[in-house]
């Protein structure tokens, strides 16, 4: 099966399909008894312990939603995979899955595990809001030695010289 092959390869690069494999049901439970899902489960088990940073640059967009529905999975050791994978490799759109997980499992490993991740991804949160922070003074300052000052007319209407955000990509 294909999804077996994907597990043994450690290919990074099929980890969101695998997760929409789980997630959508793609393929009808009926007809294949589960064996699709149960593949796809066994090779997520493989391949989320190796996901770092530099292997899955090719597919961060849209990674950390992707794992943390698989949160909702009925396998704990799935689910443990997971916090682990989000605590290399999530962004702070995880701290809400994790937090609700944390206080919704019975499971007490599972909880432990939520436990120590939450931390980190709530630091990867504030840094992620720090970086679209731009800071500018609004009034003038009450003292000559304050470092934010009001920015003063240059006379320069060019836009491509105004400052922006530094996650904004020059159009």
């Amino acid at each position: 099966m294909a999804a077996e092959a994907l597990g043994r390869l450690l290919a990074v690069e099929a980890v969101p399909a695998l997760i929409d494999v789980l997630d959508d049901n793609l393929f009808d439970q009926a007809l294949d008894e589960g064996r699709v899902a149960a593949a796809a489960a066994t090779a997520l088990l493989r391949i989320l312990p190796v996901l770092t940073e530099e292997n899955c640059a090719d597919i961060h967009t849209g990674l950390t939603l992707r794992l943390c529905r698989l949160l909702k999975h009925r396998d704990a050791g799935l689910i443990l995979e997971t916090i682990e994978a989000l605590r290399r490799v999530g962004n702070g759109g995880a701290v809400e899955p994790v937090e609700q997980l944390h206080d919704r499992t019975r499971n007490e490993v599972v909880r432990e595990k939520a436990f120590l991740v939450l931390p980190i991804l709530r630091e990867r949160r504030r840094v992620e809001a720090l970086h679209g922070t731009l800071l500018r003074a609004s009034e003038l300052p009450t003292s000559e030695h304050a470092l934010l000052r009001p920015a003063a007319y240059a006379g320069n209407d060019n836009a491509k010289e105004l400052l922006r955000s530094a996650g904004k990509s020059d159009e």
